[in-house]
Parts: C-alpha cells; sequence; structure tokens
C-alpha cells in the first residue's frame, strides 16, 4: 500500500496516511514488522503528527485540524487557524499540529499570524486545556497556560521551543548592463 505521509509511534508502531481506490483516505497503522495492519481514523484529508506515545493523531479533514484518540473517542478540535496542507508552499510549510519529541510541548502553526506557539503539556496529556472550537486566534493561542511565541513565520521547532531552523530567502541582482564585445 502506498503511503502518502508516515509516522513512527511508540512502542514499535508506524502510523501512515493511506488510500483504499481513488478517494478513501484512512490513517493506518502496523507493526515495524509489517503485522497487524488496521484502519485508525476514517476520512483524513492531511495527517500532521503522531505524538510521541503514540495515542494521538493531528490531522486536516476539510475543517478544522483536529487530534484523534488512537484509542477511539471523539475528536478533539485543536486549530482553525492553521488548516491546510501547506498548498503552494508544501514541504516548507511547518505541521499545524505537531509534538516534541519527548512530549513535553505541543506546537501550533498560526499561518494567518505567521507564528509558532508553543504550549507546555502536562505529564500524561497530549493536549492542553482548549476552547471548545479550538484555537482561532493569536490571542487564543497566547493566553493558553505558559504558551510561548516563536515569531518565525516557517519555524520548524526541535526538542523545545529553544530550537528550531527556519529559512531566509534573499536574492541579489546585477541591475547593471554589461557590453560583451
Amino acid at each position: 500500500m502506498d503511503a502518502l505521509r508516515t509516522f513512527f509511534g511508540a512502542k514499535g508502531e508506524v502510523f501512515f496516511l493511506g488510500a483504499e481506490g481513488e478517494t478513501k483516505r484512512f490513517i493506518y497503522r502496523v507493526r515495524e514488522d509489517g503485522s497487524g495492519l488496521q484502519k485508525a481514523i476514517p476520512n483524513p484529508s492531511y495527517a500532521y503528527d503522531v505524538s510521541p506515545d503514540g495515542k494521538a493523531v493531528a490531522v486536516w479533514a476539510d475543517g478544522p485540524v483536529r487530534v484523534y484518540s488512537t484509542d477511539g473517542g471523539p475528536p478533539i478540535t485543536v486549530s482553525a487557524v492553521c488548516a491546510a496542507a501547506g498548498g503552494e508552499y508544501r514541504g516548507i510549510t511547518p505541521p499545524c499540529v505537531s509534538w516534541s519529541p519527548d512530549g513535553k510541548f505541543l506546537y501550533l502553526n498560526d499561518r494567518t499570524a505567521g507564528q509558532i506557539y508553543a504550549v507546555p503539556l502536562q505529564p500524561g496529556r497530549n493536549l492542553p486545556p482548549l476552547p471548545a472550537a479550538g484555537i482561532s486566534s493569536a490571542q487564543q493561542a497566547t493566553a493558553l497556560p505558559g504558551a510561548r511565541v516563536i515569531r518565525e513565520r516557517y519555524a520548524f521547532v526541535g526538542a523545545n521551543p529553544s530550537v528550531y531552523a527556519f529559512f531566509r530567502v534573499s536574492m541579489q541582482s546585477n541591475i547593471y548592463r554589461v557590453s560583451v564585445p
């Protein structure tokens, strides 16, 4: 089966966005040895990340970004300010929702404001307390307990909010015409 996006979860599990036929997409989970293939989440348009403990998956399904529990249960709406796969900037746009490798931070990408929010998580929790409709403004994101702002539009955050990579593009052109004999 072709995978559109792949993530490594906890305990030797692999999660991937795959398709059945032309239009049906699922988040699948499988063990690293290829056994135990199962459908975990139906109908996502895009997958952003899997929590380090493998218990939550952040997806977009043509609406706000939601986090699904891999153990079942209703999805939780996380963000309405970054529901996309990057569009024309796909590949250089950080994920809308992701976790630090140790699970201590949740990162939220606010494409409208052009910044990333790093929100500390309580031990054993994959999400902070969120408004019922998810984050819909910079004010709501910065009001989350302990939230820090990373003011780089294309920051890919690492182990903690102090470590991130971003790119800057600059161009230099020669505006003079030089005659060549």
